[in-house]
């Protein structure tokens, strides 16, 4: 394995992954692991018994252990385990993975699947960390995935997935591509490095907006709104802390004349009165109808990005006073030939001191998706003053409203779809409790 094909980052995890086989099976060259041999590595560390207990009902017959790793992921400060086996009568690419959380005694089995190895069987690893199980795959010639996972209150929550791929930037040359979607915190990044010295030529920072129906229930473990905090100025300070807002983007009615795009933006009081009252706020929303950062056909470095806005972007503007929330008034579109009418499309609620929702309704033929789309470029900005006159600005990206290569984007979910993937235990349990009270009978 090449461990020079990936980015910095990725090295840092194959490595990780390579010392902890290394550490396992006491050889490189081995690659794999005996069962009897894990159970003398793991001496102290799992329960034997329990272990036994997998073997017996879980693992497949005759096999070797291609890659684990043991620590928390769980958070119940016990050492769970992460698996990677493959049948001694398999020939071909396959690889199970399991992933066991420890409890009463006994490991039980949270996530399997079948995975392929592009190479070798090495390629498919793992590393647990600050309770995040990740699992390293290399996808194709330099291409790279890893995917993490937690196990808590009995849910098995993808965490986050990075991705790194090549892509041609021309007909003689390649750009690398790396991508990060984190699905508990919706915040993600783009970045683009050279292929051949890993010096990175841009990286964006910005949030996934998930697009649900607007009367669709969603399941507490899926988030449909992105908060409001420190991370929205990207400044040097710690990010997160305190919620300022959230910003909910929601579609109103399916395909057709009559379906829409809902915005709202909900600031909170405490953050609010720190915001002059009688100024004029701003905000601002952009979409980049054709999703690509990169020129076509670029052949000069400072080519490489859209970062000016042509045809393809729309962008609105919306002024509003938190004295007269009446008074919303959109100021500016540009790129489309649709006309906003204020009284429909532009509505602030709220009374000062109170907290306050800007609602911005826009018809879905605006944003030009095609039937293959499900998401879209965009960037949403917010611009207020202090009491002391002094800017407050706030963006769902690290960029700005004239450079489409830097936006935030949005997800459109159907029915049945979520951004993430949450597997719960809970509806098994209490039917179970249920069933153990007489309430239901088995």
């Amino acid at each position: 394995m090449r461990v020079t094909d990936c980015n910095p980052f990725l090295c840092n995890m194959i490595r990780k992954t390579l010392y902890l086989l290394i550490l396992f099976s006491g050889i490189l060259s081995a690659q794999t692991i005996t069962f009897e041999e894990f159970l003398t590595i793991s001496k102290g560390s799992l329960n034997r018994d329990a272990l036994l207990e997998l073997k017996g009902n879980v693992l497949p017959k005759n096999f070797v252990i291609t890659a684990l790793d043991y620590a928390d992921f769980s958070g119940d400060g016990k050492n769970d385990l992460a698996m990677a086996v493959r049948p001694l009568n398999k020939h071909d690419r396959s690889i199970y993975v399991y992933m066991f959380c420890d409890s009463l005694k006994h490991y039980v089995l949270v996530h399997s699947d079948t995975m392929k190895f592009y190479e070798l069987p090495i390629e498919i690893g793992f590393s647990i960390n600050n309770r995040v199980c990740y699992i390293t795959q290399k996808i194709e010639d330099k291409s790279w995935a890893i995917t993490g996972y937690s196990f808590l209150k009995n849910e098995l929550a993808l965490v986050d997935y990075y991705r790194t791929q090549v892509r041609p930037l021309n007909k003689k040359s390649e750009i690398g591509v790396e991508r990060y979607n984190n699905y508990k915190n919706l915040q993600a990044f783009t970045g683009y490095y050279d292929v051949n010295t890993l010096n990175e030529y841009k990286k964006s920072k910005y949030f996934y907006h998930p697009v649900y129906g607007l009367k669709r229930n969603i399941y507490t473990g899926y988030d449909r709104s992105v908060t409001i905090d420190r991370s929205w100025q990207w400044g040097d300070s710690k990010p997160g802390g305190e919620a300022w807002g959230i910003v909910t983007v929601s579609r109103d009615g399916s395909q057709g004349d009559d379906a829409s795009l809902v915005v709202d933006v909900t600031l909170n009081a405490k953050f609010l009165k720190q915001v002059d009252s009688l100024r004029l706020n701003e905000l601002t929303l952009c979409f980049d109808r054709s999703i690509e950062r990169l020129i076509k056909g670029a052949t000069r470095r400072g080519e490489k990005f859209r970062e000016s806005t042509d045809e393809d972007v729309a962008k609105i503007s919306v002024q509003f006073n938190l004295v007269n929330p009446a008074e919303a008034r959109l100021i500016n579109i540009i790129g489309s030939n649709y006309r906003l009418k204020r009284a429909q499309d532009v509505t602030l609620t709220g009374k000062f001191p109170g907290d306050f929702t800007l609602r911005l309704r826009l018809p879905i033929e605006l944003l030009n998706l095609s039937s293959s789309m499900n998401e879209i470029d965009a960037y949403l900005s917010i611009s207020l003053k202090n009491r002391n006159g002094e800017d407050i600005f706030l963006s769902d990206s690290d960029g700005d409203a004239e450079d489409p290569s830097s936006y935030a984007r949005m997800v459109f979910l159907e029915d049945g779809q979520f951004y993430g993937s949450v597997k719960t235990n809970k509806f098994e349990e209490l039917m179970k409790k249920l069933s153990q009270n007489g309430i239901i009978l088995e």
